[in-house]
């Protein structure tokens, strides 16, 4: 039999193993039999990994991180010391069924973070988009679903089935109501208590949090052009109120309600070449889907009853949706 060059061999074993080569365990890390470890993984110090884990292809566990039940941990994601990734949920329902986590790729997940499993009864998991950015001490509890690129600074608590949009940003000691929807591109000011659904693309602030305009900055950030970010502003503007401006003219509400305002821009503006931000506004507004009402406006007059936008018969003893 011909000899195998060794330079040929470690070639070899190395496509094998593949770009990021074998996964190192430091010799303090405890990690089950069972898990799974895809190559170029690094496990540090005093890293516990269970057995229903999978770390995939380049991810990092920086030291002193707790991995426990069905919990996956995407590409080139990097967690750092003391975080607790995948414990069964603090729902009282649960009954120790097998739900799962799944981190998505190239997340950042600081120190002290807490990510737990879904329930049975919100379909068995707790998702982390790709690009995420979880802050020291953030909480994302049972069953919530966090959209690619979006950030939850320091202290954050999401409640169980919280959904938080792509490119969404939740400030620092912010806490949000369980089922509560923050559409993609919004951002919650530090220290919001929501209690109410935030719409894609606005901002919204306090407590109970209110919304005070449309984000601007993040839009601008997006590479948003100037035309459909104006577009956007007057929409907002009609469905929720405020005063036109040279950048965004006043726009027709076309009607009472925020249902019957909404329908009106998504039928006057949505199909425009510059509608695509607003038919999303719109439609987020009308989704019968949504668990929670929509945060009132700062400085709107309170909406009562069942309806779109109103504060439930529930949250008038806690003020919800009230003008700071």
């Amino acid at each position: 039999m011909r000899a195998v060059p060794r330079g040929r061999a470690l070639a070899s074993v190395a496509r094998a193993l593949g770009a990021h080569g074998p996964a190192q365990v430091h010799p303090t890390a405890v990690v089950h039999a069972a898990a799974r470890l895809e190559p170029g993984v690094t496990v540090g110090p005093f890293c516990v990994v269970g057995p229903g884990a999978h770390v995939r292809a380049g991810a990092s566990l920086v030291a002193s991180v707790h991995v426990a039940g069905r919990t996956d941990i995407g590409e080139g994601t990097t967690v750092f010391p003391f975080a607790c990734l995948g414990s069964e949920p603090q729902d009282r329902k649960h009954a120790g069924e097998p739900t799962r986590l799944r981190i998505g790729a190239r997340c950042v997940v600081r120190e002290h973070v807490t990510a737990h499993a879904g329930t049975s009864a919100g379909g068995g998991l707790t998702a982390v988009g790709d690009g995420c950015l979880l802050m020291a001490g953030a909480h994302v509890a049972h069953d919530c679903d966090v959209g690619a690129g979006a950030i939850l600074a320091n202290a954050v608590l999401l409640a169980g089935h919280v959904r938080i949009g792509a490119r969404a940003i939740v400030g620092g000691g912010s806490a949000l109501h369980q089922r509560v929807a923050v559409g993609a591109g919004a951002m919650v000011g530090g220290g919001s208590i929501v209690a109410h659904d935030v719409p894609p693309y606005t901002l919204a602030r306090g407590n109970r949090a209110l919304l005070v305009g449309v984000n601007l900055v993040g839009l601008r950030r997006a590479h948003v052009g100037r035309a459909e970010a104006a577009a956007l502003l007057r929409a907002f503007r009609a469905m929720f109120g405020g005063h036109g401006s040279y950048f965004a003219p006043a726009l027709d509400p076309g009607g009472a309600s925020l249902a019957e305002r909404a329908e009106h821009v998504l039928r006057a503006h949505g199909g425009a070449p510059v509608g695509e931000l607003v038919a999303e506004l719109a439609r987020f507004v009308l989704d019968p889907a949504r668990a929670r009402p929509v945060c009132a406006a700062e400085g709107a007059p309170r909406a009562r009853g069942r309806g779109v936008g109103a504060v439930p018969a529930a949250c008038e003893e806690m003020e919800c949706g009230r003008p700071s």
